[in-house]
């Protein structure tokens, strides 16, 4: 991912921000709509994306301008230029992280996304 951002002229915050300080992002992922849908992704399948994310497919939608894994069973989405508000009353910029299951139909190909290598 990094190899890409920089080819195309990108900056990446040195960060993935996904706490459950403040549920921001992981009620996001876990949100009653998502869960209606039956398209939640399981807290602990949340907790092991650091460790498995290396081994995903890892995709950039130029539609969208976001990085997306996934492991064939659900797909993790990464806004790489998030801005957030600190405790303190800054602002931030870091990649922000959410999930879902992946749609059984949902392939990614044609131009709006570019498979990373």
């Amino acid at each position: 991912m990094e190899d890409y951002a920089a080819a195309h002229g990108m900056d990446l915050p040195d960060e993935i921000y996904m706490t459950a300080h403040g549920n921001h992002s992981v009620a996001h992922a876990l949100r009653d709509e998502k869960v209606a849908a039956g398209k939640t992704v399981s807290p602990s399948e949340l907790a092991q994306f650091a460790k498995n994310r290396r081994s995903m497919e890892l995709y950039y939608d130029n539609k969208t301008k976001n990085f997306t894994y996934s492991d064939g069973k659900n797909k993790y989405i990464l806004y790489p230029n998030e801005v957030i508000k600190t405790r303190g009353g800054k602002t931030k910029k870091v990649a922000f992280l959410t999930a879902q299951k992946l749609h059984p139909n949902e392939i990614f190909n044609g131009r709006r996304y570019d498979k990373i290598e």
